[in-house]
């Protein structure tokens, strides 16, 4: 994985294609932000940017379904990691600049996210061989197919219970 830009502005402006040119939806965009932040982990670890990959995971999906989805991403991100050979290049999540473009290799992961999103599991099978270099995909797709998994759950979806009346009694008064 190349390094975070250092510098803010970043020198490096235009690195990828614009956000607004590829219509993420804004779950996409948090994802991807979410991994931005464990790449920047690996990088310099000294940074602790895992703490913001939950942080953001948290701010965006709430204090119940925030740490499911920052453990998704890092799962999906670690097994990629694993079947990759060559370095990951991405945009720094910190860099105001950087942070607005996505790079070819973002491309290709998030191709996989949408696709395994949208139950399109022979399409997301397809992109990650491509983005993990025709090695063994089987993990990062588990990965993947957990990821999906996890966001189409939500523990709201049980019915909501009655909230219960609160009686007031004032304990000092004879009934009256």
């Amino acid at each position: 994985m190349n390094a975070p830009c250092p510098k803010n502005p970043c020198p490096n402006e235009g690195r990828g294609i614009p956000f607004s040119q590829l219509h993420y939806t804004g779950l996409e965009q948090t994802i991807l932000t979410i991994a931005r932040h464990y790449f920047s982990s690996f990088v310099m670890p000294e940074k602790h940017g895992w703490i913001k990959a939950i942080s953001t995971a948290c701010d965006h999906r709430g204090h119940i379904q925030g740490p499911h989805l920052a453990m998704s991403v890092l799962s999906v991100v670690q097994t990629m990691r694993q079947s990759r050979w060559s370095t990951f290049h991405f945009n720094s999540p910190a860099c105001t600049t950087c942070a607005q473009f996505v790079t070819r290799n973002e491309q290709a992961l998030m191709r996989c996210v949408r696709a395994s999103l949208n139950g399109k599991q022979a399409t997301a099978n397809a992109y990650a061989v491509i983005l993990c270099e025709g090695n063994d995909v089987g993990k990062f797709v588990y990965a993947l197919d957990m990821l999906a998994q996890n966001l189409n759950k939500t523990p709201y979806d049980a019915p909501k219970k009655q909230p219960r009346r609160m009686v007031w009694k004032d304990v000092n008064s004879n009934g009256a």
